[in-house]
């Protein structure tokens, strides 16, 4: 019956969702295939859009260690 399939599908979709890639800052699967890898961690599209509306109204733009590092020269 309906209920029977509906229940089907639940369970399928269930599943692959757990297949998916889990977002570093909500921890939610990336519900679809666009998302961005920043120094091989996974954000989903709404934290990076409120990650970065929160940087900008502080005025500070946080960079990873190995950012810094990329800018030093062998004269440091």
């Amino acid at each position: 019956d309906n209920y029977d399939l509906f229940e089907q599908h639940e369970t399928e979709m269930e599943r692959k969702l757990e297949e998916r890639p889990l977002c570093e800052r909500c921890e939610e699967p990336i519900q679809d295939d666009f998302y961005y890898d920043i120094g091989g961690e996974i954000y989903c599209e709404d934290c990076m859009v409120s990650c970065f509306r929160k940087v900008m109204s502080n005025g500070i733009l946080p960079v990873s260690y190995t950012h810094l590092r990329a800018h030093e020269t062998t004269l440091h």
